[in-house]
């Protein structure tokens, strides 16, 4: 029968020890990330807007998100937080992405757009614009067809 010595219950006590209390952080900022990181990439002012844009416009109908910014990161941002709302981009100095928003508002696939700042009066929303109390503008294009 062999001895085991006092020292090496004490080392594998620590060992086990240091093991669990590594996998209970790691399952805590793993829980963390999973649960907080979606939330944090998205600034607080957009989580505002998407809650009022999302009471307007119902699901299952597609819309538009018209910007003038000529990167895709603002629209990706939105495609993320109205998720699974399907919103298309327009970006009002790309020609055409122009183009592409008054072919699917024409055919009636388009029917909400929002944005920041003030209308483009190239798009011709007309009446059906109003005003969100975060800054966005919010139109039906149904009415102003």
């Amino acid at each position: 029968m062999t001895r085991v010595s006092p020292r090496s219950i004490l080392l594998a006590a620590f060992v086990a020890a240091g093991l669990a209390g590594g996998f209970a952080e790691k399952a805590f900022d793993l829980r963390r990330a999973f649960r907080d990181a979606p939330e944090t990439t998205i600034p607080v002012e957009v989580r505002v807007g998407a809650r009022e844009v999302a009471r307007a416009w119902p699901p299952g109908a597609a819309g538009a998100f018209v910007t003038d910014d000529v990167t895709w990161e603002a629209c990706g941002i939105w495609q993320r937080v109205l998720h699974p709302r399907a919103v298309m981009c327009c970006r009002t100095p790309d020609p055409g992405t122009v183009e592409l928003f008054r072919t699917v508002r024409a055919d009636g696939r388009v029917q909400w757009a929002f944005g920041k700042g003030t209308p483009p009066a190239t798009l011709e929303l007309g009446p059906a614009v109003r005003r969100l109390p975060s800054g966005l503008w919010f139109a039906d294009l149904r009415r102003s067809r």
